[in-house]
C-alpha cells in the first residue's frame, strides 16, 4: 500500500466506512461474537476512536 497514512480521531463522519469494515469481519465468523454492527451511539461508547487511513480510505479502526 503507498501513499500517506494517520491514526486521526474517529467521527460519526467515519462511522459509514468503519461500520463496512466491522461487517466484513462479522461475516468471516471469526472477528467477533457479534451478528451485526451496532448503532454510531453503542459503537462509539463501547470503543476508542481512531481509525488509520487515509482522506479517501480508511483501513480500520482500534479498540
Amino acid at each position: 500500500m503507498s501513499g500517506r497514512h494517520a491514526i486521526d480521531a474517529l467521527c460519526p463522519e467515519d462511522w459509514e466506512r468503519v461500520r463496512a469494515i466491522y461487517d466484513e469481519g462479522i461475516a468471516t465468523g471469526h472477528a467477533t461474537f457479534e451478528t451485526a454492527a451496532p448503532p454510531w451511539q453503542t459503537w462509539d461508547s463501547n470503543h476508542l476512536r481512531c481509525a488509520s487511513g487515509s482522506t479517501s480510505h480508511t483501513q480500520g479502526e482500534s479498540r
